[in-house]
């Protein structure tokens, strides 16, 4: 048995999805026209998926988070976390065996947040997270 690990992660804005589709276990994303998923540049072996369900008395919920490091600091990524910190988005995320997970949905988009630590490390630590009722689910091909 192999060990799920995030190798890639790619977000959409909000925006630029024209259709989800949603079932329990897979999620089908059509585009704008010339939209498509944006590679998001992490350091390789920092990436984390988390999801926690919580019971209530409306429901079950599911905090999803997805966690990574970033080596850069230069303005481009700065330019970059200020678009995802004030935008609506979706992430996937790809496991080491090749499937795809999507985070965050219209009505529940992904909200992101990054933290700079130069004088402990010299690194971004990032977070997307999501709140829903729904767990995440695998991208259709």
């Amino acid at each position: 048995m192999v060990v799920q690990q995030v190798v890639k992660i790619e977000y959409s804005l909000l925006q630029w999805i024209n259709r989800g589709r949603a079932g329990d276990v897979f999620v089908e994303v059509e585009f704008l026209p010339g939209k498509d998923w944006q590679p998001f540049p992490f350091t390789p072996g920092t990436g984390q998926l988390t999801e926690k369900a919580a019971r209530s008395e409306a429901g079950v919920s599911y905090k999803t988070e997805v966690k990574c490091n970033v080596t850069m600091d230069n303005p481009s990524m700065l330019s970059g976390f200020s678009t995802l910190e004030h935008a609506d988005v979706v992430i996937r995320v790809m496991y080491n065996s090749g499937e795809w997970k999507v985070i965050g949905i219209p009505g529940n988009p992904v909200k992101t947040s990054a933290e700079l630590e130069v004088a402990k490390s010299g690194l971004f630590k990032v977070s997307f997270q999501c709140d829903s009722i729904y767990r995440t689910r695998f991208l259709k091909a």
